[in-house]
């Protein structure tokens, strides 16, 4: 009797420490995304022209890396066309890696219709406004996402 009571405890205890284990994986928060960033991802999944000529600083950069393209923020603008035909019925999944005042970076799932793409996204922003962005292609799959 007293060698099952042994082991009771024993899984019980084991089980416990498992379950703490999963709670401080679980309890692992992302760091908050700025402001500027939701809306930047706000405003490209509504495809919302004014709402990015509002918030992109005229002298932004946006490098899409993995196309070797460099824009301006007119450029951009006027590229939001193209996009929108693209993204019809896309989902756009977000993890933000890092936020500090004036940085974040974040890893995007992007989801069409007939592929997947991983991206890494770095953001530069000041006075609500972003100054920078860099795009970067991680993977052609959103494993984890």
């Amino acid at each position: 009797m007293r060698k099952t009571v042994q082991i009771f405890y024993l899984a019980l205890i084991f089980g416990l420490a498992q379950a703490s284990v999963l709670l401080a994986q679980d309890g692992a928060k992302e760091p908050a995304m700025s402001a500027e960033v939701q809306a930047w991802y706000v405003a490209l999944t509504k495809v919302n022209h004014p709402h990015f000529k509002s918030l992109i600083a005229e002298d932004a950069k946006i490098e899409l890396r993995d196309l070797g393209i460099t824009q301006t923020r007119d450029e951009f603008l006027g590229s939001l066309d193209e996009w929108e035909d693209a993204s019809k019925g896309a989902i756009i999944l977000t993890y933000v890696i890092s936020s500090k005042p004036g940085k974040d970076v974040v890893e995007v799932c992007y989801r069409f219709e007939n592929n997947e793409q991983l991206i890494r996204e770095m953001f530069d922003y000041a006075d609500g406004k972003i100054t920078h962005v860099v795009q970067e292609q991680i993977a052609t799959k959103c494993a984890g996402f």
